[in-house]
């Protein structure tokens, strides 16, 4: 949520002066945006006003302070009731064991557990009372977990990735990496939608929420279930365009994510303001192994057109190159990642703020029409003396 400051300056104030700059550049902010016009998170407005460090134009709207205060508390009431028990494998009759049991997006022995300390590992959270996204220390047991699978599906399907050592060049582990981040992804979007039904009713004592869903799950998410559901079935698995990439050493992160990207280098890839066309998705996978790390960038084939550039410009990057794409496209794009707790207790508060500042802005960009920029400078460098092979 951004509250739009046109044609204003920030109060001179030495104290805000020797602030980092609130855009997230990392820079103090009477070195970077001091005079220039900015957008600001509410959340960083809010504590400014309360400072009383924003000019005597800023007059807090009282209604406004009322419907949002009204909101969180209805987004705190229906947070448990959107929770979704199911298993989405396509063969519902096959299954066994408990329905909707708590799956992990990130193999949990294998990499969740090499990334943890004392059983715990930082993730990102967004509490739905104060909108903002921030990272967190949450236990192993409990991160990239979503009640999506029964049991035997979840055993069954993913031992290939699961119970063998990863790369052996297989159309089928490429395929199962994908279709992991997709299963998470379409789980959370529908209790999204479901949250989001139970608070428009709430709110409004309506209970006709239908338009919404089909544009948040129907146009996009339920096309491509029945694409992977096929190729399940059938088993095959080369109905994905994946690049591969080695690095050096152990990253101390990492991610598992279903993604869209807007756009890229002036290219418009995703239209998210027409319903009515599907979006073409991204799977996004970073882990390390022993020794080493492992990138998978997968679409499907039928999607490569779109991607030509984005797969092309990655497949001839070099290190630095393809980990500022890297490092700008995470967190602007992906919500599911892990990162281990000495890793980032290394960082310092301006790298911090500046990844969320990248996470939360990016989901505005959307709404004011803004481009993605994947060439950004970052303060933070989540992969730290890593090298491609």
């Amino acid at each position: 949520m951004v509250r739009k400051i046109k044609k204003q300056k920030l109060k001179k104030a030495n104290s805000i002066d020797k602030q980092s700059c609130f855009c997230g550049s990392g820079f103090l902010y009477k070195d970077c945006c001091k005079n220039k016009t900015m957008e600001i998170p509410l959340d960083i407005l809010e504590q400014l006003s309360h400072s009383e460090t924003i000019n005597n134009n800023y007059e807090p709207d009282e209604e406004f302070e009322e419907k949002f205060k009204k909101l969180k508390g209805v987004l705190h009431s229906t947070q448990k009731k959107s929770k979704i028990f199911q298993c989405i494998h396509p063969s519902q009759s096959e299954c066994e064991g408990k329905i909707g049991m708590k799956a992990h997006s990130i193999q949990n022995t294998r990499i969740v557990k090499k990334l943890s300390k004392d059983n715990h590992i930082y993730t990102i959270v967004t509490k739905p009372t104060n909108f903002g996204p921030e990272f967190k220390l949450v236990g192993r047991n409990e991160a990239t977990t979503f009640t999506g699978f029964c049991n035997k599906h979840d055993v069954d399907v993913f031992a290939p990735i699961e119970k063998e050592n990863f790369y052996k060049g297989t159309d089928e582990q490429h395929f199962l990496y994908a279709y992991r981040a997709f299963a998470r992804s379409y789980h959370k979007k529908l209790e999204e939608t479901k949250g989001l039904s139970l608070s428009h009713e709430a709110l409004s004592g309506n209970t006709d929420f239908s338009d919404n869903k089909k544009a948040l799950t129907e146009t996009d998410f339920k096309i491509y279930k029945n694409k992977f559901d096929t190729a399940i079935l059938n088993k095959t698995y080369d109905i994905l365009e994946t690049i591969y990439i080695k690095l050096n050493k152990e990253v101390k992160f990492a991610v598992n994510s279903y993604l869209q990207l807007k756009d890229y280098k002036n290219i418009l890839i995703n239209d998210f303001k027409n319903f009515t066309k599907p979006l073409k998705p991204l799977m996004l996978n970073i882990f390390p192994e022993t020794n080493e790390s492992i990138i998978l960038i997968s679409c499907f084939k039928e999607d490569y057109e779109n991607y030509k550039t984005f797969f092309e410009d990655i497949k001839k990057a070099n290190s630095s190159e393809l980990f500022l794409t890297l490092n700008n496209l995470i967190p602007k794009y992906c919500e599911n990642i892990i990162v281990a707790p000495d890793f980032f207790k290394k960082w310092s508060e301006d790298a911090k703020r500046n990844y969320l500042y990248k996470y939360e802005v990016s989901n505005y960009a959307y709404i004011l029409e803004k481009k993605i920029d994947l060439n950004e400078k970052c303060v933070y460098n989540l992969f730290e003396n890593v090298l491609i092979v």
